[in-house]
């Protein structure tokens, strides 16, 4: 047991030394019905490789829970027998509040393009549609799964209107 997993655990290694693992690392998985799994338990009885898990919280010695990423790996002796499991935890709260401000921002934006009374249509370097908002379909007349992915030329009768008007927009 390293500093970081005594940080995170609240439990110093002189302290847990012969200790139940699930007593020390407690977690819990957002998808699973059972609180606590022994990654442990799941190297030594499947002999897999390692147990990865992207939406474990760990519930510290005081209480505190921390949404972790966790995993674990046999340790083999020069034989190939496993003679111990390592588990690496990592926090990932930063990791996950930016991820949730980005989505946030994301959102924001999104709302601001359907409620525009403008016509939003956004391309790609190919030419492809990858935004398309409400004022668009009015003016097109198409919904927004019809074009998005679809080359910008669809909204046109004349796909050489398309390419003049796309031409004199580029210069």
């Amino acid at each position: 047991m390293n500093t970081a997993a005594e940080n995170l655990t609240g439990w110093k290694l002189n302290e847990v030394v012969g200790e139940d693992l699930l007593n020390v690392f407690r977690t819990k998985d957002k998808f699973a019905k059972s609180s606590s799994i022994n990654p442990v338990d799941q190297i030594l009885k499947n002999k897999i490789t390692a147990v990865l898990k992207y939406h474990a919280t760990l519930i510290s010695r005081e209480g505190k829970e921390l949404p972790i990423e966790e995993s674990a790996s046999p340790i083999k002796d020069e034989l190939g027998n496993t003679v111990g499991v390592v588990l690496v935890f990592q926090d990932v709260s930063e990791r996950k509040r930016v991820h949730e401000a980005l989505k946030t921002s994301q959102d924001y934006a999104q709302s601001i393009i359907d409620s525009s009374m403008d016509m939003v249509v956004a391309v790609d370097l190919e030419r492809h549609i990858i935004e398309f908002n409400k004022a668009a379909e009015r003016t097109f007349g198409y919904k927004k799964e019809e074009v998005i992915g679809k080359h910008i030329n669809i909204l046109y009768n004349d796909p050489k209107q398309g390419y003049a008007l796309i031409s004199k927009l580029m210069s």
